[in-house]
């Protein structure tokens, strides 16, 4: 019989609305409580209750303050991994990659890996890689996206190719985004009434981008937004004919998934776990050669029947694979099965 746990929900950010406004905070924040838990919500140590039923831990790097407390009481311990933190074996390129990490955190994060009772990987790329960190009891639990959110829209679609990023120098170079608008330049020499949106919380590294905008000459054509609301972020979807991510790594891809379940057809690389998320429902590009990047945005927006295509195809795998009430379902049955296996431990 299913009761309710007190769960500590744990994830260390400097401003506690990110958990409201980072989508994977947000969703398993919502799905713990929507399975009727009393939830305890911790972003520093000090604020990690002591003896509750379950904690539940976003990040390796920092999941080693839920376990001490964990680890006093004999309590489960879930850490979720899903970022550049665990990233090994692959060719990493950001700063967050775990061989660019001090001794001591990655010292941290193999604990954490070990002793957890549950460590829950987005995808099987980032499994691979916690594996071969020493993780002893990992399972892939893949984000979950909310089909019922993230929707086609019967609207008239507008001219823009949308990306999603975080514009850090990090993200600039994992992303791709110089070489975005040097394919946009391509792009617009045949389709000179395109826009592309670049949205994402900005850092002063914009002046990288604005400054190469400027140098081509495409202000009026390549625009980046600040900060973006999840209202305009879903209408930007609505309105877009491409969404463009030409990455050089991903642990899972939210925004991608996002926008196939929006059925926006998506051009991106085939790298890390990509993949597993688009299979054969999106374009696949070198994220070096910008003019194979443009030649493929090209290719979508020269052909509508191709467009429909992976709009109908990519919408339907993300429901059938990485829908939220998957993510839900997994998770109810997870906790369920740790809590009642420490009862009395």
């Amino acid at each position: 019989m299913k009761t309710s746990k007190r769960i500590c929900f744990f994830a260390q950010v400097r401003d506690r609305s990110l958990l409201e406004l980072v989508q994977w905070y947000k969703n398993d924040l919502r799905i713990l409580k929507e399975l009727g838990h009393e939830v305890a919500v911790a972003t520093r140590f000090r604020e990690i209750p002591w003896n509750y039923d379950l904690y539940f831990s976003w990040w390796a790097t920092t999941s080693i303050f839920p376990l001490i407390k964990a680890t006093v009481f004999h309590k489960p311990l879930i850490v979720v991994a899903g970022g550049s933190e665990v990233v090994h074996l692959a060719e990493e390129p950001t700063a967050a990659a775990f061989r660019n990490k001090p001794l001591f955190v990655q010292a941290a994060v193999r604990l954490c890996l070990r002793h957890a009772t549950r460590v829950l990987c987005v995808s099987q790329n980032i499994k691979h890689e916690v594996d071969a960190l020493g993780a002893t009891h990992s399972m892939v639990v893949y984000h979950g996206i909310d089909t019922d959110t993230y929707k086609p829209q019967i609207r008239q679609k507008d001219n823009i190719i949308f990306t999603i990023s975080h514009v850090t120098h990090n993200h600039i170079k994992r992303k791709r985004l110089l070489e975005i608008i040097e394919a946009a330049k391509i792009v617009l020499s045949k389709f000179p009434d395109y826009r592309f949106v670049i949205a994402g919380a900005a850092t002063p590294a914009i002046d990288t981008l604005a400054a190469r905008i400027r140098q081509i000459g495409v202000t009026r054509n390549v625009i980046i937004v600040e900060r973006m609301t999840e209202r305009e972020k879903l209408d930007t979807f609505a309105k877009s004919k491409v969404y463009l991510q030409p990455t050089l790594h991903e642990g899972f891809g939210v925004s991608i998934a996002e926008a196939m379940s929006c059925g926006v057809p998506v051009v991106t690389s085939r790298v890390a776990a990509v993949p597993e998320v688009v299979g054969d429902c999106g374009l696949y590009v070198d994220p070096y050669d910008v003019e194979d990047i443009a030649a493929k945005v090209i290719m979508l927006l020269e052909d509508e029947g191709l467009r429909k295509d992976l709009s109908v195809r990519g919408r339907r795998r993300i429901v059938e694979r990485f829908s939220y009430e998957k993510r839900k379902e997994t998770l109810s049955r997870l906790i369920q099965e740790l809590v009642d296996t420490h009862v009395g431990a």
